[in-house]
């Protein structure tokens, strides 16, 4: 054995190789517990896995995409899952679950997700139920006044005066459109246009001139804007208002289920929190 005395990498080896046989031969009578570095992966694991990352909401399509894949493809599938589960306990480890705001915040929409689920699934709304929402939240079922129009500009000092020259030829028919005026620097068609848009656009005076019963099928103008002056032609206009009951049931009924879903989900997890007791540092004794 005078030869291993001189060879560092074998004596290396060999206490590794004495120390890994040990650990074979008294770990299981000791009790040495590797479960937490252990991964088991069974084929139900990895059909799940894919469903996961494919997105297949069709846990039958994916066992089936699984069945079809090659030898190669199941082992990079493997080791694709092999490593995500080797990251996930290693994160674990370092408390990112806690530490990590973004990853707490999901851990707690996926708990929120899986507690509420199930909340008033298969509950449908009386007709006396879906009028009382309606009833008392109106204001969800309102359409606002909507605009359809498209304008020529015209800017410089004497805009408003070659607008007015050229409203005649427009109003007419003699004049084209896409021949007169100056270019915009932005759109020259809007549609379905409500009154707060058209202010972001062209300014408060023009909207109110295009919502306040001017606004017929037509041309219309000058119209003043921040950016000089308009010749509009109004393709449609909608006054807008309460839209009946029998218009929006549908809407009305997917509310009303949807507010009763998180009535409940509240309740459940206010019934959650009831369970654990919250102890306040002296410091905080005033929210008591």
């Amino acid at each position: 054995m005078g030869w291993a005395k001189r060879e560092p990498l074998v004596l290396f080896i060999l206490a590794g190789s004495t120390l890994f046989g040990a650990h074979a031969l008294f770990a299981p009578a000791l009790g040495w517990d590797d479960s937490s570095r252990r991964i088991s992966v069974e084929s139900s694991d990895l059909v799940r896995f894919l469903q996961l990352r494919s997105r297949l909401f069709d846990e039958k399509e994916a066992q089936q995409r699984f069945k079809r894949m090659s030898r190669a493809e199941r082992l990079t599938l493997m080791d694709d899952y092999v490593r995500e589960e080797v990251l996930y306990r290693e994160a674990l480890e370092l408390g990112l679950d806690s530490q990590d705001y973004v990853v707490r915040r999901r851990l707690v929409q996926s708990a929120e997700y899986a507690l509420t689920t199930d909340v008033r699934q298969a509950e449908v709304p009386s007709l006396a139920a879906l009028e009382k929402w309606y009833n008392g939240n109106r204001q969800l079922y309102s359409k606002a006044p909507a605009i359809t129009f498209r304008h020529v500009f015209f800017r410089g000092r004497d805009g408003e005066q070659r607008a007015a020259a050229a409203l005649d030829g427009l109003v007419s028919g003699r004049t084209d459109p896409t021949d007169t005026g100056d270019r915009f620097l932005y759109s020259m068609t809007y549609v379905e246009q409500t009154p707060e848009s058209v202010a972001a656009h062209f300014g408060q005076a023009m909207a109110d001139a295009l919502f306040t019963g001017q606004a017929k099928q037509g041309w219309i103008g000058p119209l003043a804007s921040p950016h000089g002056f308009h010749l509009v032609w109004v393709e449609k206009a909608e006054r807008g208002g309460q839209l009946p009951f029998e218009a929006v049931r549908a809407q009305v009924a997917s509310d009303l289920q949807e507010a009763w879903r998180k009535q409940e989900a509240a309740q459940r997890i206010a019934e959650l929190t009831g369970k654990y007791r919250v102890v306040l540092a002296p410091e905080l004794g005033a929210l008591r």
